[in-house]
């Protein structure tokens, strides 16, 4: 406690509500990986999973998940991995 350039660092943040309108999202590094709820509005669309780069996208407009597949599946190996999924 109050040394954190001594406390390890954590691979990545998992977070998961039953409100509003993320359901699931990770941080790891620059990336920002989260799973929307549908929309009211049409309950029967299928949630993807949308990647931002928080580098240089910090206001989460350009999802590039389809770019980065990889980096998808590193964040969701690690979650599935500690059984968050």
């Amino acid at each position: 406690l109050g040394k954190p350039d001594q406390q390890p660092q954590h691979r990545y943040l998992y977070w998961a509500s039953s409100e509003g309108e993320t359901s699931v999202g990770v941080r790891m590094k620059d990336w920002k990986l989260v799973k929307y709820r549908p929309k009211k509005s049409a309950p029967n669309t299928a949630a993807e999973w949308r990647l931002y780069d928080l580098k240089t996208d910090v206001g989460e407009q350009e999802n590039v998940a389809t770019e980065n597949p990889s980096i998808v599946s590193e964040i969701l190996d690690l979650i599935e991995n500690d059984e968050l999924l």
